[in-house]
């Protein structure tokens, strides 16, 4: 954030972006002393906090190198000198942080380095300039995308074998689900379904890197759904870190979530609407736009609407 070619200092710059594309910056796009606080003060301590008081890892013994390419995302950040010679001691993952404008998410992570014993060790995160606020949800937002730095994500979960594919589900050919044994225990205990055979993956919105996250459908307002909302740090997050087999998770720290909680196997195995009725009026609504009217929400904090559309053309049969 204070290397002045990596961020927008005024506008009518010219830099490229982290994927390696040319932008003329903006007035909004402009890094402020005030914006660098919110993140280096207000948002990313409190996001790492959220993470430090329920992951722990195994302090690192040596100094860790950061190799000098190959760093993927790491690549178009600026990384001091002595990260690459003398390496980094005391650490337990290393951020590599910037604020420079994205044409979609609000804010993204992805690892960059490894250590031997497969654990993330160093990440890069952007934030976009003109969406940074001072709210809770912002935090959770980057909490969010620090889940993705130290692992979940679709590479790391396939690279550890956590994926099965589940077939003929709600209409679907196929589902994929983390499987692995505490993950799955969490899973069946939280919904009180004892075949459940893990935790579905979005295969919804294709370029956001859905598979990296859980299924909103079934998990509602989770930090890790794709839409963070609410944002709430489960025991069914902790559990796929857990799996991961790098991080011991303090469950006591666990946020309650309640969509779908208790629901029984037919929440995941049936469709939200079967004949326009729902087994789960709490869950699933079945009013359309012209019938507008204010509903106490699945938690009952607060009121919400249906969102049902009309199309005119017919849906395919996992959408009906």
């Amino acid at each position: 954030m204070h290397d002045p070619l990596k961020h927008c200092t005024a506008a009518g710059d010219l830099r490229i972006d982290h994927f390696g594309h040319a932008i003329t910056c903006e007035t909004d796009d402009v890094l402020t002393e005030e914006r660098r606080n919110i993140i280096l003060r207000q948002t990313l301590p409190a996001a790492i906090q959220l993470h430090a008081e329920r992951l722990s890892v195994r302090p690192v013994a040596r100094p860790a190198v950061i190799p000098q390419t190959g760093l993927g995302m790491c690549d178009n950040f600026t990384i001091p000198r002595r990260h690459h010679t003398v390496g980094v001691s005391g650490a337990d993952m290393i951020l590599y942080a910037n604020i420079f404008p994205t044409s979609g998410p609000t804010a993204w992570a992805g690892p960059c380095v490894r250590l031997d014993d497969g654990r993330l060790f160093a990440a890069a995160v952007n934030f976009d300039p003109r969406q940074i606020v001072t709210r809770n949800v912002y935090v959770r937002v980057a909490a969010h995308e620090l889940g993705h730095a130290l692992g979940f994500a679709r590479v790391q979960f396939l690279m550890l074998n956590m994926i099965s594919e589940i077939p003929n589900v709600r209409g679907r050919p196929k589902v994929s689900v983390i499987s692995t044994p505490k993950t799955k225990a969490m899973a069946r205990q939280y919904h009180s379904c004892p075949t459940l055979e893990g935790i579905e993956l979005e295969d919804e919105g294709g370029s956001d890197g859905s598979p990296s996250h859980w299924r909103k459908r079934n998990m509602r307002d989770e930090l890790m759904t794709s839409d963070v909302g609410v944002g709430l740090y489960s025991a069914l997050t902790l559990a796929a870190f857990e799996d991961m087999g790098v991080y011991v998770a303090n469950y006591s720290a666990a946020e309650m979530l309640w969509w779908g909680k208790n629901s029984g196997c037919g929440l995941l195995e049936k469709k939200c609407l079967t004949d326009g009725i729902t087994e789960y009026p709490a869950l699933f609504c079945s009013q359309f736009d012209e019938d507008l009217k204010f509903f106490c929400t699945y938690d009952r904090l607060s009121l919400g609407r249906c969102d049902l559309k009309r199309h005119d053309e017919a849906l395919p049969e996992e959408y009906r």
